[in-house]
């Protein structure tokens, strides 16, 4: 049998990674349960994937991905123009405005090497540049420090995130071992799936017994896919 990965809640998942900036420390279940909550605390659709993980300086961390961006765009009504494209050498420069309905400026650059590519890489280099630039104003502007996806590639010590060992998740009400379940529509849920949603749900890993549970102490009984017999 695994460790009990549901004890942390929310807010100590939270203040154990603002203290320890390493999302690594946190077992599969706790990283879901953050991950769900940034995604909330911004207004995106977790489901679409708007972060993805990277291993930078020895650390565990999220970057935002071409979702995050189109959807801060357009929950906030943000405004992109182009202000500057400019060549320095090899230097290929893009330049970004962003603007806010209540008149909020903000400025990032994009730019990419066109050093020794062929036509057909200097065509993709200089999309980049400006998708670059849009991105990068884009979480500018909303405060983000993130780092964009097509920054990356510029940065030493970037690692793909690695990849979880299989997990075991257990109900933070009861104990009982969350396992495979298929519904009566015929849809069948992993485990882990069966611990995400219930971490979207209420914050934290419970099975389906306690979330139906959950649901109707908090006068709301109506059942989601996952929870039905």
């Amino acid at each position: 049998m695994g460790a009990n990965i549901t004890e942390s809640k929310p807010d100590e998942i939270v203040e154990q990674v603002v203290i320890e900036g390493d999302l690594s420390k946190l077992p599969p279940a706790a990283r879901t349960a953050y991950y769900m909550r940034v995604c909330q605390s911004l207004g995106l659709n977790p489901y679409t994937k708007p972060f993805d993980y990277i291993q930078l300086g020895g650390r565990l961390t999220l970057y935002a991905r071409r979702d995050a961006t189109d959807q801060l765009r357009k929950l906030h009504n943000i405004s992109i123009e182009i202000v500057e494209r400019k060549m320095i050498n090899d230097i290929y420069t893009v330049i970004a405005r962003a603007k806010t309905p209540d008149g909020r400026t903000d400025e990032s650059m994009g730019a990419v090497s066109l050093a020794g590519k062929n036509p057909n890489d200097i065509c993709n280099a200089l999309m980049v540049a400006e998708t670059k630039a849009k991105r990068r104003v884009t979480l500018s502007i909303c405060g983000l420090g993130w780092l964009d996806e097509t920054e990356l590639e510029t940065i030493p010590d970037v690692k793909p995130a690695p990849q979880d060992e299989p997990q075991e998740y257990y109900c933070s009400e009861c104990g009982v071992l969350i396992e495979e379940h298929t519904t009566k529509a015929g849809r069948t849920y992993s485990a882990a799936e069966m611990a995400e949603f219930s971490v979207r749900d209420f914050g934290r890993v419970l099975c389906r017994t306690c979330g139906r549970k959950q649901r109707k102490e908090g006068r709301d009984v109506q059942e989601t896919d996952w929870e039905q017999a």
